[in-house]
Protein backbone atom coordinates (compact mmCIF):
# COMPACT_ATOMS: atom_id res chain seq x y z
CA UNK A 1 0.00 0.00 0.00
CA UNK A 2 1.32 3.54 -0.78
CA UNK A 3 0.09 6.63 0.88
CA UNK A 4 -0.19 9.76 -1.45
CA UNK A 5 -0.78 13.28 -0.32
CA UNK A 6 -3.19 14.27 -3.34
CA UNK A 7 -5.47 12.18 -5.27
CA UNK A 8 -3.96 13.07 -8.27
CA UNK A 9 -0.75 11.59 -7.01
CA UNK A 10 -2.46 8.43 -5.91
CA UNK A 11 -4.04 8.10 -9.63
CA UNK A 12 -0.59 8.46 -10.88
CA UNK A 13 0.54 5.90 -8.53
CA UNK A 14 -1.84 3.32 -9.28
CA UNK A 15 -1.83 3.85 -13.20
CA UNK A 16 2.00 3.71 -13.40
CA UNK A 17 2.98 1.10 -11.24
CA UNK A 18 -0.17 -0.90 -10.23
CA UNK A 19 0.17 -1.13 -6.69
CA UNK A 20 -2.74 -0.02 -4.16
CA UNK A 21 -2.96 3.49 -3.04
CA UNK A 22 -4.55 5.72 -0.80
CA UNK A 23 -4.67 9.25 -0.38
CA UNK A 24 -3.15 10.83 3.40
CA UNK A 25 -2.65 15.14 2.88
CA UNK A 26 -0.47 16.73 4.95
CA UNK A 27 -2.60 16.89 8.47
CA UNK A 28 -1.95 20.27 10.66
CA UNK A 29 -3.76 21.44 14.19
CA UNK A 30 -5.97 23.99 13.17
CA UNK A 31 -6.48 26.64 15.80
CA UNK A 32 -9.86 26.97 16.71
CA UNK A 33 -10.13 30.99 16.40
CA UNK A 34 -8.41 33.32 13.46
CA UNK A 35 -7.15 36.36 13.96
CA UNK A 36 -9.54 39.12 12.20
CA UNK A 37 -7.23 41.93 9.72
CA UNK A 38 -6.97 44.16 11.99
CA UNK A 39 -3.35 43.69 13.94
CA UNK A 40 -2.23 41.94 10.87
CA UNK A 41 0.97 42.99 9.12
CA UNK A 42 2.58 42.35 5.13
CA UNK A 43 2.99 39.44 3.47
CA UNK A 44 4.86 36.50 3.64
CA UNK A 45 5.95 32.82 1.85
CA UNK A 46 7.39 29.98 3.92
CA UNK A 47 10.01 27.21 2.69
CA UNK A 48 13.12 25.78 3.07
CA UNK A 49 15.33 28.03 0.93
CA UNK A 50 17.28 24.62 0.01
CA UNK A 51 15.03 23.80 -2.61
CA UNK A 52 14.95 25.07 -6.07
CA UNK A 53 10.97 25.69 -6.02
CA UNK A 54 11.65 27.90 -3.33
CA UNK A 55 14.43 30.18 -4.00
CA UNK A 56 12.63 30.59 -7.94
CA UNK A 57 9.56 31.80 -6.28
CA UNK A 58 10.93 34.21 -4.08
CA UNK A 59 13.37 35.63 -6.89
CA UNK A 60 10.50 35.59 -9.37
CA UNK A 61 8.20 37.74 -6.83
CA UNK A 62 11.67 40.05 -6.36
CA UNK A 63 12.28 40.63 -10.25
CA UNK A 64 8.93 40.55 -11.95
CA UNK A 65 6.14 41.13 -8.92
CA UNK A 66 7.37 43.80 -6.19
CA UNK A 67 8.70 46.33 -8.35
CA UNK A 68 5.07 46.48 -10.03
CA UNK A 69 3.28 46.56 -6.17
CA UNK A 70 5.59 49.40 -4.57
CA UNK A 71 4.26 51.29 -7.15
CA UNK A 72 0.72 50.86 -6.17
CA UNK A 73 1.04 49.88 -2.51
CA UNK A 74 4.31 52.46 -1.12
CA UNK A 75 4.22 50.32 2.12
CA UNK A 76 4.41 46.70 1.33
CA UNK A 77 6.51 44.42 2.94
CA UNK A 78 7.04 40.67 2.12
CA UNK A 79 9.15 38.39 4.64
CA UNK A 80 10.84 35.00 2.93
CA UNK A 81 10.58 32.53 5.46
CA UNK A 82 12.67 29.51 5.84
CA UNK A 83 16.28 28.19 6.36
CA UNK A 84 18.94 27.73 4.32
CA UNK A 85 18.81 31.19 2.48
CA UNK A 86 21.54 31.07 -0.13
CA UNK A 87 23.56 34.03 -1.04
CA UNK A 88 21.85 34.80 -4.18
CA UNK A 89 19.05 35.58 -1.97
CA UNK A 90 20.44 37.67 0.99
CA UNK A 91 21.90 39.75 -1.67
CA UNK A 92 18.41 40.64 -3.01
CA UNK A 93 17.21 41.77 0.61
CA UNK A 94 15.54 45.48 0.36
CA UNK A 95 12.93 47.70 1.92
CA UNK A 96 10.63 45.76 0.37
CA UNK A 97 11.39 42.49 0.93
CA UNK A 98 13.06 40.72 4.12
CA UNK A 99 14.94 37.12 3.70
CA UNK A 100 14.37 35.91 7.62
CA UNK A 101 16.61 32.56 7.30
CA UNK A 102 15.37 30.02 9.99
CA UNK A 103 12.41 30.56 12.36
CA UNK A 104 11.40 28.45 15.11
CA UNK A 105 7.64 28.58 14.77
CA UNK A 106 6.36 29.78 10.92
CA UNK A 107 2.60 29.72 12.24
CA UNK A 108 3.70 32.92 13.90
CA UNK A 109 4.00 34.51 10.06
CA UNK A 110 0.42 32.61 9.03
CA UNK A 111 -1.30 33.85 12.15
CA UNK A 112 -0.13 37.72 11.94
CA UNK A 113 0.47 38.13 7.85
CA UNK A 114 -2.07 39.97 5.75
CA UNK A 115 -1.43 37.96 2.95
CA UNK A 116 0.39 34.71 1.86
CA UNK A 117 1.64 34.68 -0.98
CA UNK A 118 3.26 31.44 -2.67
CA UNK A 119 4.40 32.03 -6.32
CA UNK A 120 5.72 28.79 -6.91
CA UNK A 121 6.90 28.02 -10.78
CA UNK A 122 7.26 24.31 -9.81
CA UNK A 123 6.70 21.62 -7.32
CA UNK A 124 4.79 18.53 -7.04
CA UNK A 125 2.72 17.38 -3.91
CA UNK A 126 0.75 19.12 -1.44
CA UNK A 127 2.19 22.64 -0.53
CA UNK A 128 2.56 22.50 3.34
CA UNK A 129 2.90 26.57 3.21
CA UNK A 130 -0.25 26.37 1.83
CA UNK A 131 -2.23 24.39 4.37
CA UNK A 132 -0.52 26.60 7.15
CA UNK A 133 -1.66 29.43 6.14
CA UNK A 134 -5.60 28.25 5.22
CA UNK A 135 -5.72 27.02 8.55
CA UNK A 136 -4.19 30.39 10.28
CA UNK A 137 -6.89 32.48 7.86
CA UNK A 138 -4.07 34.14 6.12
CA UNK A 139 -5.13 34.65 2.56
CA UNK A 140 -3.77 32.79 0.27
CA UNK A 141 -2.85 34.48 -3.44
CA UNK A 142 -0.93 31.43 -5.34
CA UNK A 143 -0.18 29.84 -8.81
CA UNK A 144 -1.72 26.82 -9.97
CA UNK A 145 0.63 25.17 -9.21
CA UNK A 146 1.21 26.41 -5.73
CA UNK A 147 -2.58 24.47 -5.30
CA UNK A 148 -2.06 21.67 -7.51
CA UNK A 149 -4.42 18.47 -5.84
CA UNK A 150 -5.66 20.46 -3.46
CA UNK A 151 -9.31 21.59 -5.36
CA UNK A 152 -9.46 24.97 -3.40
CA UNK A 153 -12.65 27.05 -4.67
CA UNK A 154 -10.97 30.16 -5.95
CA UNK A 155 -12.78 33.54 -5.01
CA UNK A 156 -13.72 31.75 -1.92
CA UNK A 157 -10.66 29.92 -0.35
CA UNK A 158 -8.08 30.88 -2.12
CA UNK A 159 -6.84 33.80 -5.18
CA UNK A 160 -5.51 32.46 -8.50
CA UNK A 161 -2.32 34.24 -10.05
CA UNK A 162 -0.59 33.17 -12.56
CA UNK A 163 1.36 36.41 -13.84
CA UNK A 164 2.56 39.67 -12.54
CA UNK A 165 -0.02 41.42 -13.64
CA UNK A 166 -2.66 38.80 -12.00
CA UNK A 167 -0.75 39.21 -8.64
CA UNK A 168 -0.42 42.68 -8.80
CA UNK A 169 -4.35 42.71 -9.49
CA UNK A 170 -5.34 39.99 -6.23
CA UNK A 171 -2.78 41.68 -3.81
CA UNK A 172 -4.47 44.87 -4.20
CA UNK A 173 -8.26 43.01 -3.93
CA UNK A 174 -7.35 41.72 -0.31
CA UNK A 175 -4.32 44.41 1.40
CA UNK A 176 -6.22 46.83 2.73
CA UNK A 177 -9.00 44.23 4.28
CA UNK A 178 -12.37 44.41 3.44
CA UNK A 179 -15.19 42.09 2.52
CA UNK A 180 -13.38 39.92 0.32
CA UNK A 181 -10.05 39.76 2.66
CA UNK A 182 -12.75 38.34 5.41
CA UNK A 183 -14.12 36.05 2.79
CA UNK A 184 -10.98 34.58 1.92
CA UNK A 185 -10.15 33.83 5.48
CA UNK A 186 -12.84 32.32 6.69
CA UNK A 187 -13.07 29.95 3.80
CA UNK A 188 -9.65 28.84 4.13
CA UNK A 189 -9.90 28.31 7.43
CA UNK A 190 -13.17 26.56 7.03
CA UNK A 191 -11.16 24.06 4.11
CA UNK A 192 -8.62 23.59 6.40
CA UNK A 193 -10.54 22.33 9.16
CA UNK A 194 -12.79 19.93 6.86
CA UNK A 195 -9.84 18.45 4.87
CA UNK A 196 -6.36 18.57 6.83
CA UNK A 197 -6.90 18.89 10.43
CA UNK A 198 -5.83 16.02 12.69
CA UNK A 199 -9.20 14.91 13.46
CA UNK A 200 -9.81 14.23 9.83
CA UNK A 201 -6.34 12.65 9.57
CA UNK A 202 -7.07 10.17 12.12
CA UNK A 203 -10.49 9.48 10.75
CA UNK A 204 -9.01 8.54 7.12
CA UNK A 205 -5.64 7.14 8.95
CA UNK A 206 -8.61 4.67 10.59
CA UNK A 207 -10.69 4.13 7.55
CA UNK A 208 -6.93 3.03 6.00
CA UNK A 209 -5.85 0.65 8.49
Amino acid sequence: LVLCVTDREKKITEDLCGVPAKTLPTGIRVPEKIRGFEGRRYAFFTGCMKNIQNTDAVKYFYRQIIPLIVEKIPNFKFFAVGSYPPDSLRQIESKYMEITGYVPDTTIYAASSILSLVPLRIGAGLKHKVVEALAYGAPVVATSVAVEGMDLAPEEEFLLADSPKEFLEQIQRLYSGGELWGKISHGGHRRANLSYSMEVMERKLAGIF
